[in-house]
């Protein structure tokens, strides 16, 4: 029985069918390594969720001790286990199953534990998989998805908070003239305080202004209270596209603000940032690296899709047109600094 319907006047004999068939199958393999990457996920999630990484950090253990330890049958315990070593998260050895090296000290019980960012992706599969109706705006993002980091909720997850460090420690190498010269400076949208607390520091002749919605600064009144009452840290609640002053500061930066914006939004943002420069200030941006196209690297055409997701609107701008919004400003000097992440440097004319 032949259970492929010729088009008319075309050829299906056997052999052309199998050329069509090869063609069309690899084009299927690679969209099913697409459509089943939601596995792996899944595998992570629940093997948090159940507490096993936690369970294989402090020990070896085999299945039927997983088993017992987790509530799942024996069998389940023992598929899951060997799921789990084949995309390479655990070791097995004579039976005994083991959360890699590598990761142990990400799930060791206190502070340093990435359990709370693991599941933080757990609301975004959620989300994610409504996408469709969000985006035709008959299904909306949870309130809760859209400021999961806001009011000083990002000190909850060490493993954000730690690749933040990171970044900021390379980015503050690169901007070091900069801020070993300014003694006004103005942090839009830092919160949180990390950048604030290094850079005075780094620099015992500043003070800094945080510029942040209300809420924001709970984290950073407990880290930086003795820089607060020194008058050497200034919170100051406002909104960073409307925001004016007549300080004049030397250095006004934005660190991973403008994604979470609209195109006009962005504009808006910039202009409050150059007018609260004084002539010859600094003006310093970071932001995740995106070509002109928007498809480089993909990891960041990824994230422009997730700040859409939760700021309708929203999304990662390229590089080019950050600087675009700055050139939109009288400057004397523009650089585009590839670090970790992208850094725009521009100086007010003056």
């Amino acid at each position: 029985m032949n259970l492929v319907t010729p088009r008319p006047g075309s050829d299906a004999s056997p052999t052309n069918q199998q050329c069509r068939d090869e063609i069309l199958g690899e084009a299927w393999r690679e969209l099913i390594g697409h459509i089943t990457g939601f596995r792996r996920t899944a595998l992570l999630l629940a093997a948090t969720e159940l507490g096993l990484l936690q369970l294989l950090t402090e020990r070896s253990a085999s299945a039927a001790a997983v088993s017992e330890s987790v509530g799942v049958s024996i069998r389940a315990a023992d598929i899951f286990l060997k799921a789990l070593t084949a995309i390479g998260l655990l070791s097995l050895e004579d039976g005994q199953y083991r959360l890699k090296a590598s990761f142990r000290a990400l799930f060791e019980p206190g502070p340093q534990s990435v359990v709370p960012n693991i599941m933080l992706y757990k609301t975004e599969v959620e989300v994610w998989f409504r996408m469709s109706g969000i985006m035709r705006g008959t299904d909306s993002s949870p309130i809760h998805y859209s400021r999961e980091l806001f009011d000083s909720r990002l000190r909850l997850y060490s493993g954000i908070e730690m690749l933040n460090r990171l970044h900021a420690e390379r980015v503050l190498q690169e901007i070091e003239p900069q801020v070993t010269s300014a003694t006004r400076i103005l942090d839009m949208g830092g919160g949180e305080g990390y950048y604030a607390g290094r850079i005075l520091a780094l620099n015992q002749n500043a003070n800094v202004t945080i510029l942040d919605l209300e809420g924001g600064f709970e984290a950073c009144r407990e880290r930086h209270e003795h820089l607060i009452e020194a008058g050497r840290l200034v919170l100051e609640v406002g909104d960073a596209r409307t925001y004016s002053t007549v300080r004049g500061y030397d250095l006004v930066m934005m660190h991973e603000l403008l994604e979470m914006f609209d195109a006009e939004e962005k504009g808006q943002i910039v202009a409050s940032a150059m007018a609260a420069l004084r002539p010859g200030g600094w003006l310093v941006i970071t932001k995740f690296r995106l070509s002109d196209d928007g498809l480089d690297p993909a990891s960041s055409a990824l994230f422009s899709m997730r700040m859409w997701m939760k700021f309708r609107e929203a999304y990662l701008e390229s590089d080019s047109e950050t600087e675009d919004l700055v050139k939109q400003h009288p400057i004397s000097d523009l650089r585009r600094i590839n670090s970790s992440k992208t850094i725009i440097v521009a100086q007010k004319a003056g």
